[in-house]
């Protein structure tokens, strides 16, 4: 949306798929959500939330035809060699995804093509001190910088694009003293795992007074005031003359 002086905009739909969009855009989307499914469910555990994918389609007319090519790309931990990658994400991403009578042996399958994606900076956990259970949506933030996360249901936070070198992260969280972990090493290609504890505070507040004052009573005012019901209006005398 937008203003209609700024541009113009036009789309449509298509019965290519059931949510009537376009059919390589919905596979890219697919793709990078199973990404997502297979990290959040810990099925791969070395995978990082950051993720790309792409997905060109041969048509003939206006009929999808077969698939040429799939880009998917998948942030990890840089312990990991590309080989177990690719079997990976082809096995768990992209077979579940993309309809086989769709492949041919000339369709092009690339996985992190440019090498290992793998991006340096913090990434971790928060946990209340004393339950240990995890803390969701508190602010971590790297002092001094622009550059910061909120952390997800099960208390983990990522903070990618960080430029090597040693920074103060600070958390914070509403009933929660804030907490700041000093002398954090970012290295390049390389991932700064931090455990952080935060403890519960009282928030103390200032008293409130609430007072009443009785309005003082005017003695020199003198007055008379008679409530006439409606029933007495009623048989009132009334006077026609001068009508």
């Amino acid at each position: 949306g937008g203003a209609g002086d700024q541009g113009m905009m036009y789309g449509y739909a298509t019965d290519e798929t059931p949510e009537l969009m376009s059919l390589p855009i919905m596979l890219a989307h697919k793709l990078v959500r199973r990404l997502a499914e297979i990290r959040k469910a810990n099925i791969v555990n070395y995978l990082h939330p950051d993720g790309k994918s792409q997905v060109t389609v041969e048509y003939e007319g206006d009929k999808p035809k077969r698939i040429d090519t799939i880009i998917l790309s998948a942030q990890h931990h840089i312990d990991v060699s590309n080989e177990k990658i690719h079997s990976d994400i082809k096995k768990l991403v992209i077979d579940e995804i993309i309809p086989k009578e769709m492949l041919d042996n000339n369709t092009k399958i690339l996985i992190n093509p440019t090498g290992k994606f793998v991006i340096g900076g913090p990434q971790g956990v928060v946990k209340d001190e004393d339950t240990k259970e995890p803390i969701s949506f508190a602010d971590v933030i790297i002092l001094n910088t622009e550059i910061g996360a909120a952390t997800d249901e099960n208390g983990n936070f990522y903070i990618l694009n960080v430029l090597p070198g040693k920074y103060t992260v600070e958390v914070s969280y509403i009933g929660y003293q804030t907490k700041r972990i000093e002398n954090v090493i970012v290295e390049i290609d390389q991932t700064a795992r931090l455990k952080i504890n935060i403890k519960q505070t009282t928030i103390e507040m200032a008293p409130i007074t609430v007072t009443s004052e009785m309005p003082a009573v005017k003695k020199d005012m003198v007055g008379t005031t008679y409530i006439i019901r409606k029933t007495e209006i009623a048989h009132l005398p009334v006077d026609y003359a001068g009508w």
